[in-house]
């Protein structure tokens, strides 16, 4: 990516609090499901560290005090011999994250892996390295395994229990239907490409619904599902469908009125110019946990629908119901961050130049007054372009 003059970045916390005509105000219940993962002791540089582990990968994750560089290394000792790639810059303010997150690929199931945490000074270059740790990724015999074990694509879970993405799958429409109660989609650390052509993108308006979605949870209401550890990506086929502030279709993770709803460790993209939520959590959802992902919104044109919105995370519900947004890397949205959580901390957000987009812009929007309290909303980064600015590029 050719690399743009600098330009100065306007760094902003932003909290846009909406009013809506509610009957009442409810006091979020206790979470009811157990989020995936463990939170890891760290210490010194490297903060707010957790770590989800598969059967083959894991997700690294934690946070440090100044923009850095980082990578991780692994391997069955410690004398590690594997390496991740180095971290990438934001392209909005062409300077490193402060979040650091990582996946470990080629782990071998009940064999334990040794890995250390390393951050880069973009300055000096010095680098800096946490103590040794061990994971033992273990198999889940009861698991059932896609593709393979089913039929697809779309491969549809219906029976209650895990289901485990065995391979990169592409796709020319959605990849998966959640359609039951109690079902965990573990995508053990690979990708689905969905949306994906071989003809140029097409312009044509595709069917009213919620169609291409790559991820898609059917059931209604569905109780107790998660989808974790894995990377979700448009293809070319450029297509997308929305309707007044909902976005309904070709997202990478849609779905209606969740209760007890996770999305940990999953890397969303997608890359349509209009209407889209990257996470979309539709109608009056519960019990909510979206926690330690990145999204990132890669169109460069204009959105279109004024009003509409252009979303990395939204989960709509007309009360508040337990709906957490905590430890996400929002790379890139074109309007507004987080939308509709009503416990929102330690997320890192990059707002793009206001000429990409409709009407208002910030960070973090909820839905009721009652929500903006300091023990709600806390310790989140939230980065503004100012107008005209051109992105710098990594």
């Amino acid at each position: 990516m050719t690399r743009l003059r600098k330009t100065k970045i306007l760094a902003v916390f932003v909290v846009c609090t909406i009013f809506p005509a509610l009957q009442g105000e409810e006091t979020p219940p206790a979470p009811q499901i157990k989020e995936s993962g463990e939170n890891v002791k760290s210490g010194g540089l490297f903060k707010e560290a957790w770590r989800y582990v598969s059967e083959t990968s894991a997700v690294i994750y934690w946070q440090t005090a100044k923009p850095a560089l980082s990578y991780v290394e692994y391997g069955e000792t410690d004398k590690y011999g594997k390496k991740t790639k180095l971290s990438a810059k934001s392209e909005i303010s062409g300077k490193p994250y402060f979040t650091h997150f990582h996946r470990l690929a080629g782990l071998e199931t009940g064999k334990a892996c040794h890995y250390r945490m390393v951050i880069v000074d973009p300055e000096t270059e010095e680098e800096a390295r946490s103590k040794d740790a061990v994971i033992t990724p273990k198999k889940l015999e009861s698991a059932i395994r896609i593709p393979g074990e089913l039929q697809g694509p779309p491969y549809t879970l219906k029976k209650p229990g895990h289901y485990i993405l065995t391979k990169d799958i592409t796709v020319v429409d959605g990849a998966i239907i959640i359609g039951n109660h109690n079902i965990t989609l573990d995508l053990d650390g690979h990708t689905i490409v969905y949306d994906q052509t071989d003809d140029a993108p097409s312009k044509a308006p595709p069917a009213r619904g919620w169609p291409g979605v790559a991820v898609r949870v059917a059931t209604w209401q569905a109780k107790n599902c998660r989808i974790l550890n894995g990377t979700i990506r448009q293809g070319n086929g450029g297509h997308g469908y929305g309707t007044y502030f909902s976005g309904h279709g070709y997202n990478p993770i849609a779905g209606g009125g969740m209760n007890g709803f996770e999305i940990a460790g999953v890397t969303a993209v997608h890359n349509y110019k209009d209407v889209l939520q990257t996470l979309l959590l539709h109608n009056t959802c519960v019990d909510v946990h979206i926690h330690h992902n990145i999204t990132e919104d890669l169109a460069k044109e204009k959105e279109t629908k004024a009003g509409k919105g252009v979303d990395a995370i939204r989960i709509e519900s007309g009360k508040s119901r337990s709906k957490y947004a905590h430890h996400n890397l929002i790379k890139r949205t074109r309007q507004y961050g987080i939308v509709g959580a009503d416990k929102t901390h330690h997320n890192e957000i990059y707002v793009a130049d206001p000429a990409m987009a409709w009407g208002r812009r910030c960070g973090i929007r909820m839905w009721s007054k009652s929500e903006w309290k300091a023990e709600n909303v806390h310790d989140n980064k939230v980065f503004g372009a100012p107008e005209g600015a051109p992105e710098k590029g990594k």
